[in-house]
């Protein structure tokens, strides 16, 4: 990453935080603020400001300049606010500590996908506890030492393509060129239609490129995926904040959720940086957003802040809208209990409850374009994600999937660890109001992971979305309860051997044998990782009942519970460095060799023909190719029959695309990544179709594109000058036609490709 890259980023972020925190300040009655709710909320509400005023004014006159809107505003707004008295506002000195475990913790989520920081983040960290707590002086230096040499080996080590692995990611690049240059109403790979898709994530990254001149796939894939973590990690640390206002609770609850993970039966752990998607984490970070404001509106109650909700509600779901559904989830149980405890229904809940709703289906239906703006849908089914990441199962009935369903639940998934954690919150009868909401997103999230089907097994971004959010309220209400009672102080020795056990039960299901034959016995072990948390939770009940029958004063359900989510969250962190060690040995030096291939840097002439295009036509212009094949093979060639093979895909069901391995039409998602222009058809998998069942009008578009190729004639120059299409990217090897030579003038050509602006007739 260039240094003047970096630093154009920086300045982009400070300024959405200045606009966001304006905003906090404005809509609420808050008046004292610590800087890590400021600079997280800010972010998140400043990214959505400034990308928004971006995108409505995009094709104006003053598209360049339009997300600053908000930024210039906003602050002085508050300044004035804050002259005239009708706000004090007293921002909360932070120590110098803070930003080391800050971004020590930041490090820690990232590290799960980038591998190369953990070191970093343990070095951080060790400095952290050297300056925090002075008693373990000598081995947070000794600690640091040998951490800081490993970490700069690391670094200076650490392969080219670090930051790239998921072939998603040229998907994610073809919509951030559409969102920073053109804006929402267009799209990259269907010009003259708009982004249908959860895309609020990219036009971000899309406003980064553009202002900071980035170059291609920098912002997705390095600048994107650590602020969001950063956001992530202030917005944690400012809803303990709000919640605990415990240094030591906000501590160690932020180290312990940064460092969740779980078992790996199939893919990887189900941990909180799940940077291979910028619209999971960004939804996550939103989500974050509403959890504290919810928190700090609870007590400060004021109808500016309904504003902000709304915005917030919006902005799930064009983050992810798994997140939005989660949100509603949330917001509907959260009013429902309160309704119930207060008996009022004109109230401050209702009307919060009802603007949030009808936002995240505003949101629904102008961003995604609701139910149809996909071709993809969903089914109503049971446990459906089992065969989504597994086949093992599929040969047999309903009762054998659910069995599986429940234990991939209890331990793949990890929810094990949020089940016991609300249940020692409930036995508390701690922050119910707030408890309410999160309990609302993780039945959501359970509900609509259990029930619905969709491609790839998608649904688990359910789960995934609703389990991390409740680490948020479950662990620090265990350290807290855990350190207050008795027992933390009488009986040290268990809390040690709970602890142990949960580490220690996670390491060893590495010792387990792996077997990917199918047989009955390679089934069984690769189910065993997701079982081992039943250790730590027999091992709490047993420790529990030998409390209990010590001390009269203790509640045996409510002290299992306590024992047994402390022994999780050990397992947790064991099952982080036992995942990181495994993925890192399997795919760390893949990162190299395919980096290439993720980013088209295999494809000279193509990237060459993108060089001449991006130099010598206009962003206006628009494309039309033959390239829908990634590679030439006997199914993709010059000879396909595209006609039949849009036919086919257009009368795909969605039982077929979702259960089917037959539906499939091709495409090629580098292609659009590559060459930044608008295409009549580029690749057909977002925001238009997804590449199995072809809408369509998409299907025509292919055809035509195809047919001047392949049959070149008046009538397939006119199609094309119809569809306002200027020029025409061929790739030579996929025609036995020569006939389009007379239908255009040759600009560019070489090996490969050649550039053609069509004649107008």
């Amino acid at each position: 990453m260039k240094i003047g890259l970096a630093v154009i980023a920086t300045m982009i972020f400070a300024l959405q935080i200045v606009a966001g925190a304006s905003c906090l300040v404005l809509c609420t009655r808050k008046s004292s603020f610590t800087w890590q709710e400021l600079a997280g909320f800010g972010l998140a509400i400043g990214s959505l400001l400034t990308f928004g005023f971006d995108q409505i004014f995009r094709t104006t006159a003053i598209s360049g300049v339009a997300w600053l809107i908000p930024v210039l505003i906003l602050p002085l707004i508050t300044y004035r606010k804050i002259r005239t008295g009708e706000r004090i506002l007293s921002i909360e000195q932070p120590m110098s500590t803070d930003i080391l475990l800050i971004l020590a913790t930041t490090l820690f989520i990232v590290a799960t996908e980038w591998f190369w920081p953990l070191p970093i983040a343990i070095f951080l960290t060790s400095v952290f506890v050297w300056r925090e707590f002075p008693k373990y002086k000598i081995y947070s230096l000794l600690l640091s030492f040998f951490t800081l040499i490993i970490s700069i080996i690391t670094f200076l080590h650490r392969p080219v393509g670090w930051w790239i692995e998921d072939t998603d990611v040229a998907l994610y690049e073809a919509m951030s060129r559409t969102l920073g240059t053109w804006g929402f109403r267009e799209n990259i790979n269907a010009a003259g239609n708009a982004t249908h898709y959860h895309w609020f994530a990219y036009a971000w990254s899309g406003l980064i490129d553009r202002v900071g001149n980035a170059e291609s796939w920098i912002t997705n894939t390095r600048i994107l995926p650590i602020i969001i973590a950063l956001g992530i990690v202030l917005m944690i640390w400012s809803v303990l904040k709000v919640l605990f206002n415990n240094r030591i609770i906000i501590i160690c609850s932020l180290i312990a959720i940064s460092c969740f993970d779980t078992a790996q039966s199939w893919g990887r752990g189900f941990k909180i940086g799940y940077l291979a998607s910028p619209s999971q984490i960004y939804g996550y970070l939103l989500l974050l957003a509403f959890l504290y404001l919810f928190a700090i509106d609870q007590d400060q109650r004021t109808s500016k802040s309904l504003f902000l909700f709304a915005l917030l509600g919006f902005g799930a779901v064009g983050a992810k809208v798994a997140h939005g559904v989660l949100l509603a989830g949330g917001v509907g149980l959260s009013w429902l209990f309160t309704l119930i405890r207060e008996k009022k229904l004109r109230s401050y809940n209702t009307y919060r409850s009802l603007v949030t709703l009808l936002a995240i289906t505003m949101s629904f239906v102008l961003v995604v374009g609701g139910a149809t703006g996909s071709s993809r849908g969903v089914l109503l089914d049971q446990v459906a994600f089992v065969t989504g990441i597994t086949g093992d199962f599929r040969q047999w009935g309903l009762a054998v999937n659910w069995i599986a369903a429940l234990i991939f639940l209890f331990g793949f998934l990890g929810l094990r660890l949020q089940v016991l954690g609300l249940t020692v919150s409930w036995s508390f009868n701690l922050i119910k109001d707030r408890l309410d909401f999160v309990l609302g997103i993780f039945i959501a999230g359970v509900i609509l992971t259990l029930f619905l089907s969709a491609e790839f097994a998608v649904e688990i971004f359910f789960a995934q979305g609703a389990a991390v959010l409740v680490l948020v309220l479950i662990i620090p209400i265990t350290i807290s309860q855990f350190t207050r009672l008795e027992f933390a102080r009488t009986n040290k020795m268990i809390f040690v051997a709970v602890s142990i056990i949960g580490f220690g039960s996670a390491i060893l299901t590495r010792l387990i044998p792996k077997n990917d034959s199918g047989s009955y016995q390679a089934i069984f072990f690769r189910m065993i990782p997701s079982l081992v948390g039943l250790l730590p939770i027999i091992f709490g009940l047993a420790f529990g009942i030998f409390i209990v029958s010590r001390s009269k004063t203790q509640n045996l359900s409510t002290t299992f519970a306590l024992l047994a989510t402390i022994g999780l969250i050990f397992m947790s962190f064991g099952f982080y460095l036992s995942n990181w060690q495994q993925n890192m040995k399997q795919e760390y030096p893949e990162f190299a060799r395919n980096s290439d291939s993720r980013i088209g840097e295999d494809k000279p002439d193509l990237q060459a023909a993108s060089r001449w295009i991006s130099a010598n036509t206009p962003e206006s212009a628009i494309f039309a190719t033959n390239d829908f094949c990634s590679e030439i093979s006997a199914s993709c060639d010059a000879n396909t029959n595209w006609t039949e093979l849009m036919n086919k895909s257009m009368k795909c069901t969605t039982y077929e695309v979702l259960r089917t391995l037959t539906c499939d039409a091709g495409g090629y998602p580098l292609l659009t990544a590559i060459v930044h222009r608008r295409f009549l058809a580029g690749n057909y998998y977002v925001g238009i179709s997804d590449g199995s069942a072809i809408k369509p009008w998409v299907a025509q578009r292919v055809i035509d594109s195809v047919d001047f190729a392949k049959n070149s004639s008046d009538t397939t120059v006119e199609k094309l000058l119809k569809s306002n299409v200027q020029w025409y990217l061929l790739r030579k090897e996929l025609t036995n036609n020569d006939g389009w030579q007379d239908f255009g003038q040759i600009r560019y050509s070489n090996d490969a490709y050649a550039v053609i602006e069509l004649a107008a007739g």
